[in-house]
């Protein structure tokens, strides 16, 4: 406790100073310590008394939650502005009277529709299943029984998509409190086990379309039913799961608005001695660090190894940012029979005497990602501290105990928990690796030309299709550089307009000898009379550099012809983080009137070169 005492102070004296950097570092640390409710309404009451200078911290960003209850919603409550401070918004919360989700989002005249939420939360539990299915029913009564449930749920979701815009978090069904077949709970489809399972795999049908699911199920697994059911809790003051269990809630909630908010984390940078093995490999060489099956820590240390490795085939950009001499650092990776990790594996390798923070800002610049995109992991706590103080916006973990655990310190966090996983996720590490070696190259014009060339780049540049929408979506939601509007879409929007004649959705698929990196670009376009306006047009950062726009606006050329348009129109809004692209229109030829951009489009091709060969289509 001595810890967290100390980062109230420090949240709370530095808030009082006007020191909202460092109040925000501090805050950062809270976040992802195990943090009581009693605690959680002491920051509440830190943030609320600052609120004014809070919000001219994150320059008036605000999301509006509800949260709509089958029981008490206090601890989701108090859990909402750390976890939405955090992320750089303030948070205004409307919170829902007991059972508010059976009636609220049925009246439009109700408290939610009043507040405008950007997301609603539904928090139920197996408690508020209407019914159960009676012992010995046939198989086909217990699949319309879950139909029906979840019906019951749809009629309200489409309700609240229909008096707002908001973003639905629907809660699935962690197992009952009680079970009465012990053994056999598994092989009845009328057991109650086997019930919240088909309502669970229905629920995640629905997730990416009508709503996201928040998985109940599995944290009341990863913390013991027991332990996460509190029947006194429940009966005295009606809370859906164990108080105690505020943190692992928290977690997972903040890791699901995080992927909502485009926000997912995208780079594990690791330290080494006394993290991705034991020892000091300066003092201890090769045959002396702790690492495979020569002890069980060894062999914890190898069990890290392999987690870090389906990260990366998750599509986590791993690198290295450790204190030491290069050649003896790599040759673990090169020379050490029972190291799973290879050089290969990581995107990014720094090892020097610098400092940890000057080293990550290095590793985002040579990725072409922003530092708030890392995720740091190191054993020292010295080290982790220069990094929480030089650069707040970077997510620190202090591994701490047994190796064995170290998997799981960062697992619980949720902070690589993505939306949705598409197959230009899985391919990302190898996206990064050419990324960084064009940016080492950027500095000699004639060096990367003729690299870009080497690299034998393809694009297919084509109407969007409709299982592209998540991937669009994603793209949409996390891509901050280049962004030329920041203008977002649901995936409800996305359906209309592909179906739209008047509408315009380009998506580029790049590959190269290096990888294949997928969808990296998607352009959203309207039709007015002969103008083609460009709503907005977005693009991975990790094919910057590649001369993929050119290919794209030459591909929209032929696309606006094709529909007999006279002229290609745009706008160019700024955001915090879109400065890359402001020059944009002018490279591509467009003149500038008032705050809009315009290209008059002739007979003859402009003479716009790009490296990429294309195809339409």
């Amino acid at each position: 406790m001595t810890e967290l005492n100390d980062l109230l102070v420090r949240l709370r004296t530095q808030s009082e100073k006007g020191r909202f950097d460092l109040a925000w570092s501090a805050l950062r640390t809270l976040v992802l310590k195990d943090v009581p409710l009693f605690e959680l309404k002491k920051i509440n009451r830190i943030l609320v008394g600052s609120q004014a200078g809070w919000n001219e911290f994150v320059k008036k960003k605000c999301k509006r939650v509800a949260i709509l209850g089958g029981y008490t919603t206090q601890p989701i409550r108090e859990l909402m502005l750390p976890a939405l401070l955090s992320e750089g918004y303030w948070a205004e919360v409307y919170e829902g009277n007991y059972n508010s989700f059976e009636t609220e989002p049925l009246d439009l005249n109700s408290g939610l529709f009043r507040f405008k939420p950007d997301i609603v939360v539904v928090a139920t539990g197996s408690k508020h299943i209407a019914s159960f299915p009676d012992s010995g029913l046939d198989d086909k009564i217990v699949y319309n029984l879950a139909d029906r449930e979840i019906e019951r749920l749809r009629i309200r979701w489409n309700a609240i998509k229909a008096g707002s815009n908001a973003t639905i978090i629907q809660h699935n069904y962690e197992p009952p409190a009680t079970l009465t077949l012990g053994r056999l709970e598994g092989r009845y489809s009328w057991s109650k086990t086997n019930f919240v399972h088909r309502l669970n795999s229905k629920l995640w049908e629905c997730d990416g379309k009508e709503i996201r699911v928040l998985d109940m199920y599995q944290m009341a697994v990863e913390s013991g039913r027991q332990n996460w059911h509190s029947p006194r809790w429940y009966y005295h003051s009606k809370h859906g799961f164990n108080p105690q269990m505020v943190s692992q809630y928290g977690w997972a909630l903040a890791g699901l608005m995080r992927a909502i908010l485009g926000k997912t984390r995208k780079c594990l940078a690791l330290d080494l001695d006394n993290t991705l093995w034991g020892g000091v490999i300066g003092d201890d060489g090769l045959a002396g660090i702790n690492l495979g099956n020569i002890s069980p820590e060894g062999e914890a240390f190898s069990a890290f190894g392999i987690y870090l490795k389906h990260l990366k085939h998750q599509g986590v950009i791993l690198a290295v940012n450790s204190k030491n001499d290069l050649a003896v650092a790599e040759s673990v990776f090169r020379n050490h029979e029972e190291c799973v990790l290879k050089l290969e594996d990581f995107s990014a390798f720094v090892c020097n005497w610098q400092s940890k923070s000057s080293n990550l800002n290095r590793i985002a610049n040579s990725l072409n990602i922003g530092t708030e995109s890392i995720v740091f992991v190191d054993d020292n706590k010295a080290e982790c501290e220069e990094v929480r103080y030089a650069l707040p916006e970077v997510n620190v973990i202090e591994l701490s105990g047994d190796p064995t655990s170290f998997a799981d310190q960062i697992e619980r966090l949720h902070l690589f928990a993505p939306l949705d996983m598409t197959a230009e996720d899985l391919r990302r590490q190898e996206s990064y690796k050419a990324t960084k070696e064009i940016s080492e190259l950027k500095s000699s014009p004639e060096t990367l030309s003729s690299y870009l060339e080497n690299l034998k780049m393809r694009a297919n540049i084509r109407p969007a299709k409709t299982e592209e929408i998540p991937r669009i979506n994603q793209l949409l939601q996390k891509t901050n550089q280049f962004n030329l509007t920041g203008k977002d879409f649901q995936n409800e929007s996305l359906e209309s307009l592909l179906s739209s004649n008047n509408s315009v959705i380009l998506v580029a698929h790049l590959e190269d000898r290096l990888a294949i990196h997928g969808l990296v670009s998607v352009l959203i376009g309207r039709i007015e009379k002969k103008s083609l306006w460009i709503e907005n047009w977005v693009m991975s950062c990790r094919v910057f550099t590649r001369t993929l726009e050119e290919a794209i606006f030459l591909s929209l050329l032929d696309i606006a012809k094709a529909k007999k348009c006279s002229e290609i129109c745009g706008q160019f809004l700024r955001t915090e983080k879109n400065d890359y692209v402001s020059n944009l229109y002018e490279r591509l030829g467009f003149r500038l009137a008032g705050e809009e951009y315009f290209f008059q489009i002739k007979d003859e091709t402009p003479s716009i070169s790009t490296k990429i060969k294309y195809k339409n289509g």
